[in-house]
């Protein structure tokens, strides 16, 4: 199993307060350091979250991927996610394929449908045409990737006439997709397109999330591509403390805070239907969703999560939610390198091995 490090890039007040601990800029510096760190103690990949008009203050990925880039030299740059619907094709393809030329191939991408269908609204677009909208743009952003000159017409944008995308990727060649779903459909199209699944095990609903991951891997193998390029990836709130008990205490307060500003953006937001429903249906607190305690702990809720949904290649950890401090973060994500990392490969060799 790999792990990556994610940001969703929620700036909050400190709990139980309207004062922010920190300004904008120092969580910004924050980020950049907790991909410095990511590299330093071995972690796959790091990735930022886009949206807007929201407490979330990313709303460009790549700008901050940018800066990560030239201040690292290993680690993988991704997005978790891009809002695929809402993104100009050719704009997107051009400023990641600079990306992936700054970091010499390291760029890769995430794609999902959002959260919020005002963020439709804001773009001048209509929320309905999110499916056909989604199916265009991902067409036309491989075809800008892999092909030379591209001739193309759509529904959704200006048409293309002998188009040739400046600059080209790293590899020449399309950057590495990942998208993310807990639907069926939309598992079996990730799967026959020989690209990787994110799957949203923070919501702690993990019963269709192994039927999808199933429907995902029997669809990548149908398709004919090397079954041993499928990859599912998880997604979790983490945070490693010395023990379980003081963990939880710790952490619990921006849990709770960060739980409340959810609410908050769901509130004055039209959301996206399946995720409304989703975060209704949600009884759970975010700290009881959360891979939270010593180290044994967090790394057996890791190794169970994987176990429900059939199995994941990768876990994407977002240790920086709710205004927790700088100091307890990357303290966090040292902790989880140095002593869950090492608890969950042991594991996972055992259970291969047997």
């Amino acid at each position: 199993m790999q792990f990556d490090i994610l940001s969703l890039g929620d700036h909050v007040p400190a709990p139980g307060s309207d004062v922010y601990a920190d300004s904008q800029a120092d969580r910004f510096a924050l980020w950049l350091e907790m991909a410095r760190l990511g590299e330093k103690l071995g972690y796959r990949g790091i990735q930022f979250g886009e949206h807007h008009d929201s407490q979330y203050i990313i709303s460009s990925p790549q700008m901050i991927l940018s800066a990560v880039a030239a201040q690292t030299r290993t680690i993988r740059l991704g997005t978790g996610v891009s809002l695929l619907a809402n993104i100009d094709p050719v704009r997107f393809a051009e400023e990641f394929a600079a990306l992936d030329l700054i970091s010499r191939g390291r760029a890769e991408v995430g794609f999902g449908t959002g959260i919020e269908d005002s963020v439709f609204r804001l773009f001048g677009q209509e929320a309905q045409n999110r499916n056909a909208m989604i199916a265009e743009n991902l067409a036309l952003l491989q075809r800008l990737w892999n092909e030379e000159e591209v001739t193309w017409e759509g529904t959704f944008r200006a048409p293309l006439h002998a188009f040739r995308l400046e600059p080209k990727t790293f590899s020449r060649r399309a950057i590495p997709i990942a998208r993310g779903t807990g639907s069926i459909d939309t598992a079996v199209q990730i799967g026959a397109a020989g690209q990787q699944i994110l799957l949203p095990t923070m919501l702690g609903s993990f019963g269709p999330l192994k039927a999808a991951n199933e429907a995902y891997r029997r669809a990548y193998r149908e398709a004919g591509h090397d079954p041993h390029g499928a990859c599912a990836s998880g997604v979790a709130y983490v945070y490693v403390g010395k023990d379980n008990a003081s963990a939880r205490d710790h952490f619990e307060p921006y849990c709770v805070n960060y739980g409340e500003m959810v609410q908050r953006e769901f509130g004055r937001h039209i959301m996206n239907p399946d995720i409304a429903k989703l975060a209704l249906s949600k009884q759970q607190s975010v700290l009881d969703l959360a891979f939270c305690g010593d180290a044994q702990t967090v790394a057996d809720g890791i190794l169970a999560a994987s176990s429900a949904v059939g199995g994941l290649q990768r876990m994407t950890c977002m240790f920086d939610m709710g205004g927790l401090p700088a100091e307890s973060v990357l303290e966090s994500i040292e902790r989880f390198a140095r002593d869950v990392v090492p608890l969950v490969l042991e594991a996972v060799a055992v259970r291969e091995a047997a």
